[in-house]
């Protein structure tokens, strides 16, 4: 969300979030700032990180390894290997697009369709045009 200036959408729908530094230093390469309401997280390393490191990439196996060490209410992924890792994990994970549709659920949003097409064409996210299809589907925007 924030590739695209949309990050109000996060903090609309979360009490709280939580990153470990990797993930802010990623945020990093491409923003001049982290958002103040999102709280950066130092990582104590651990065999759990150590061994999420093996098959993930940084950002990744902190953020999942910092979801376990707090008891995060859920997690947000979108590489697959991260949710396999999550899931094998016990955490309760959420991708960008299952973000966009809760927040159509709720009001924060009118529309999931263009914030979902600014995703691809501003920020190189890759949707399936099946899943895509699905997404606006749930969404009711077919």
């Amino acid at each position: 969300m924030l590739r695209i200036g949309r990050e109000e959408i996060l903090q609309a729908l979360y009490d709280r979030i939580l990153i470990p530094q990797a993930v802010q230093q990623e945020l990093l390469r491409g923003h001049m700032a982290v958002p103040s309401f999102i709280e950066v997280r130092e990582m104590a390393e651990s065999s759990d990180l150590r061994r999420l490191r093996t098959i993930l990439d940084e950002g990744e196996a902190c953020a999942i390894a910092l979801a376990k060490q707090i008891h995060a209410d859920l997690i947000l992924l979108d590489e697959k290997k991260g949710r396999a890792a999550a899931d094998q994990a016990g955490l309760r994970y959420i991708g960008l697009v299952g973000v966009l549709v809760e927040a159509k659920w709720r009001g924060v949003i009118s529309a999931v369709r263009p914030i979902l097409e600014r995703l691809v064409e501003d920020a190189g996210f890759r949707l399936a045009p099946s899943l895509r299809a699905a997404v606006l589907r749930e969404a009711k925007e077919n």
